[in-house]
């Protein structure tokens, strides 16, 4: 996919955000949760994940834009 995908609305979104190593015993269960988040998708690959306070700033214009609470799609402009 070319271009940026950007999934927005999202009300619950889990990561698995945490220390970069596999993770052992109890940390198995320890997961990242987001609310009201969003998913960045550059080129294919996923660029970034926060929550739309934190991430709005870097939709793109032109930028393919689906709702997730909604399932709305539209591509974003200037206001």
């Amino acid at each position: 996919m070319e271009g940026t995908l950007a999934v927005v609305n999202i009300g619950q979104l889990v990561t698995l955000a945490g220390p970069a190593r596999p993770r052992t015993g109890e940390e198995m269960c320890e997961l990242g949760l987001l609310q009201d988040a969003v998913l960045l998708v550059e080129e294919g690959h996923i660029a970034a994940v926060g929550t739309y306070a934190e991430l709005c700033s870097q939709l793109s214009l032109g930028a393919v834009v689906l709702d997730g609470g909604a399932g709305f799609r539209w591509r974003a402009s200037k206001k």
